[in-house]
């Protein structure tokens, strides 16, 4: 007789130990423990789990073998969930779901952007005075999280074409995006639409640098710019979007994010900015569904600030426990983050949730002063 307790216990107590080891950096060890659960003995609605997180161990290996294991692993933990979801618990599935997508996108991003410096690299020995080829090489660099290289492969494409307007909005991009250096970035952009007044992309990401800075003014001037250019440019009615719910035009910027979703279903950036809007506006219902929606197109790192707002959805509508869930989900990961490494979008989430907490009577009141402390120390401003 099959002893389901036993078998569940002993799963959960080696997917927690395997989870570590994947946090420590430590895959194979990971993936060692995974292979000792035989998937035929477990109850169906922890099939998924096991596949998914075997996934996560193999994507932190290395080889071809590797990645086609992993591949499939976190593909079939995808399809179990997506093709029988009243099987499962869509909430507590849906954090693992997000992470497995967006690994799986990564590693085929991965491959990619490897191909890319790989052939990048041909052509720059080639013909070592390439602009082109070390500006797509610096490109695939910051899109494999290399700020410093690719910002190094713009300089040179600079050095080798002073007039390549590419040249200098790509290394703008890479220090706004990667290093949050938005003021040099938005030097950039001015060269790059100095020498391409129609280039819609540095308008655009200026927008977005200048909203960084709280320029609100400017960025929705700089979006409309953009739009004026190309009006199909969902990313320029977003970040116009955001601007205006920073400034209290709420229904504006839900204008402004309809029209983004519309020309780009996936554009995270107009789910958020809508469900801040329809926070401010009380529409609780609609806002919930607006940051459960950003949650699973945004990046890892920026699911935090979503999390962060679903959970004063949770908070508002007296959800405790859930609210409590969001929160700590934001807490746990960012707190793994060493506080020199910590930037100012990361900040600004550990003090909404330490604060939120705190409400719902966790006295967390000391990491609240901590965090602002650490924020005014780098003079940011979240108000």
């Amino acid at each position: 007789m099959v002893d389901l307790e036993h078998i569940t216990d002993n799963f959960w107590r080696i997917y927690k130990r395997a989870g570590e080891s994947i946090e420590a950096g430590d895959h194979r060890k990971a993936l060692s423990a995974l292979i000792e659960i035989d998937d035929q003995t477990l109850p169906p609605e922890l099939v998924p789990l096991l596949f998914g997180r075997r996934g996560i161990a193999y994507a932190g290996l290395t080889g071809g073998i590797d990645f086609q294991c992993a591949l499939h692993h976190l593909t079939s933990a995808i399809d179990l969930v997506e093709k029988n979801p009243n099987q499962y618990d869509s909430k507590r599935m849906e954090a693992e779901l997000s992470e497995w997508k967006s690994s799986v996108e990564k590693m085929f991003k991965q491959a990619e952007f490897e191909e890319t410096i790989a052939d990048s690299d041909e052509a720059i020995k080639l013909n070592p005075k390439d602009a082109t080829a070390y500006l797509k090489r610096g490109c695939a660099k910051y899109y494999l999280d290399q700020s410093e290289a690719a910002i190094a492969d713009a300089n040179k494409a600079i050095e080798l074409d002073p007039k390549y307007a590419g040249g200098y909005y790509y290394r703008g991009y890479a220090k706004m995006a990667g290093l949050e250096q938005f003021e040099a970035a938005i030097a950039d952009f001015n060269e790059a639409i100095k020498l391409d007044p129609k280039c819609v992309a540095a308008y655009t990401d200026r927008s977005r640098a200048k909203g960084e800075l709280r320029q609100f003014e400017a960025t929705i001037a700089d979006a409309n710019k953009a739009i004026e250019l190309d009006p199909k440019y969902a990313d320029a009615y977003g970040y116009r979007g955001c601007a205006k719910v920073r400034l209290g035009q709420f229904e504006a910027a839900i204008a402004d994010a309809n029209k983004a979703i519309e020309l780009d279903p996936k554009c995270a950036t107009a789910y958020g900015c809508r469900g801040e809007a329809k926070l401010e506006l009380r529409q609780l219902d609609d806002a919930f569904a607006d940051f459960t929606k950003a949650i699973k197109l945004h990046s890892k790192e920026d699911r935090f600030y979503v999390y962060s707002c679903r959970g004063s959805i949770h908070e508002q509508r007296g959800e405790t426990k859930k609210a409590k869930t969001d929160y700590h989900l934001v807490l746990q990961q960012l707190e793994q983050t060493p506080e020199d490494e910590l930037d100012r979008k990361s900040i600004k989430h550990l003090i909404r949730v330490t604060q939120g907490l705190t409400r719902l009577g966790k006295d967390l009141s000391a990491k609240v002063q901590k965090y602002q402390a650490m924020a005014e120390q780098r003079r940011y401003s979240f108000t």
